[in-house]
């Protein structure tokens, strides 16, 4: 059992092989050029797991890109001013030049954006439907090879749906939690600041007590709106705006994807022409407008003509200089936490409820269980048990953290270069952490052996 095991694992490593140790031996000659000899091996040590952290996590990030719309809305907003200034500046050849050299690279950063989240997204859209629908196969025509067919995606989904779905809950709880804890800690500054109001309210004469009170039992009212309770109801709105996301992404994909039927020379004008849609924009509509309703939320609450700053200006007058600058900070600080929490909610929880929608969660995991394949060859292709402990320690188990914790704090909306940094960061954690127990489990041997190799 243990040699045929043995033999099974290096077939498969031994085509891989070749290239890993190709790249080893990059990475350290170039660290060679790069530090003394006597840093040599400290600096390999660390280069490698910053490294395959960082192209492992940059690998998770390329196959899954998941851009807001902010993005392009911002890049199309300098796009036009660009045209504008390009307008103005016609007489001037090296401005008029550069404007529309900057309004063209925007044009085509948008259109490879779209590109690319079209792509994914049509991706994690097909591995759901392979996961989670059943087939029916009517375009076979030989009737037996249909029922084949048929008893496969029977089994196939009964392995696959129930994991594909878990997996897609377990991400969306993650982020629903983000939120509704963002949305706990603004409600404690909200707190703080209702008691600083109640200390200072025995200044005011008996009417004015009254008109007070009634000012904060309007912000009671005010601040349901951010309790657990209506934002799980929100939550459950978002979902319902999308339950026809997929069947509308398929039937654009569909009219895009026609195009390519076209000779060779029309692709470029067809993929120019047909990426205005893509599913972000899809739902854009339906986003401002749960945006618009949240800042409204906010800004009713502790905008210039809020509640809140209704209450204080009543007490202002009973103040002292250093009390109302005490006040407008805490008003501040409860605008600023509630302004995150809903930014939370109607912007990153709503991109990231898209995407787990079309059943990117799944498509994640994946791309980082290859990342641990190609780490486990690595391991595989070392000389003897030192070197596969060593590497497991040192290599194998940063990669693997890194790539977990960039899916966590992708789970807990926070996303792009600094999900990946962040889970860079633990990978070298995990590192150092690898690094000595290797050195008392190991002593000096492996290192010993990686050196004289």
């Amino acid at each position: 059992m243990s040699i045929g095991y043995h033999n099974q694992i290096s077939a498969i490593s031994a085509p891989l092989a070749k290239p890993i140790e190709t790249v080893q031996k990059t990475i350290e000659s170039s660290v060679d050029t790069l530090v003394s000899p006597k840093e040599t091996h400290k600096a390999r040590n660390a280069i490698a797991v910053g490294s395959s952290v960082v192209v492992l996590s940059a690998l998770v990030a390329l196959l899954n890109p998941r851009i807001s719309p902010k993005v392009i809305e911002k890049l199309k907003s300098i796009s036009l001013k660009a045209g504008k200034k390009a307008d103005t500046n016609k007489h001037d050849t090296v401005l008029n030049k550069f404007y529309r050299m900057c309004e063209s690279a925007s044009d085509g950063t948008v259109k490879t954006i779209r590109f690319i989240n079209n792509f994914n997204s049509a991706k994690d859209a097909s591995l759901k439907w392979f996961c989670t629908e059943k087939k029916d196969f009517l375009g076979v025509r030989n009737k037996s090879a249909r029922n084949i067919l048929k008893k496969v995606d029977d089994g196939v989904r009964k392995v696959l749906k129930k994991p594909h779905e878990s997996i897609t809950g377990f991400f969306d709880n993650i982020s629903k939690h983000t939120v509704i804890s963002k949305y706990s800690k603004a409600s404690g500054k909200m707190d703080s600041l209702e008691e600083l109001i109640a200390m200072h309210k025995d200044r005011l004469p008996e009417s004015q007590k009254l008109e007070l009170e009634t000012k904060l039992a309007e912000i009671q009212k005010r601040r349901e709106y951010f309790s657990e309770a209506k934002t799980k109801e929100r939550f459950a709105v978002q979902e319902q705006v999308m339950n026809n996301l997929e069947r509308d992404f398929w039937a654009k994909y569909r009219v895009y994807s026609s195009g390519f039927t076209n000779k060779w020379q029309d692709k470029g004008e067809h993929i120019s022409k047909n990426l205005s849609f893509w599913a972000q924009e899809i739902l854009q509509p339906a986003q401002n407008k749960i945006e618009a309703n949240g800042m409204d939320a906010v800004s009713k609450l502790t905008g210039e003509k809020g509640v809140y700053k209704e209450a204080i200006d009543i007490l202002a007058p009973h103040l002292s200089m250093e009390e109302n600058a005490l006040f407008a900070k805490r008003l501040n600080d409860v605008s600023i936490s509630l302004k995150k929490a809903n930014k939370s909610e109607c912007i990153d929880y709503f991109d990231k409820k898209r995407d787990l929608m079309l059943g990117s969660a799944p498509t994640d995991v994946v791309t980082a269980i290859t990342g641990l394949g190609l780490s486990g060859v690595a391991i595989s292709t070392a000389d003897n048990n030192d070197q596969r402990i060593s590497r497991l320690l040192t290599g194998v188990l940063p990669v693997v953290g890194g790539l977990g914790a960039s899916l966590v704090f992708t789970a807990r909306l926070i996303s792009g270069p600094v999900g990946m940094i962040s889970g860079a960061g633990v990978g070298v954690l995990l590192n150092i952490l690898g690094s000595f127990t290797n050195k008392h489990i190991l002593g000096n041997k492996a290192e010993t052996e990686v050196d004289n190799g």
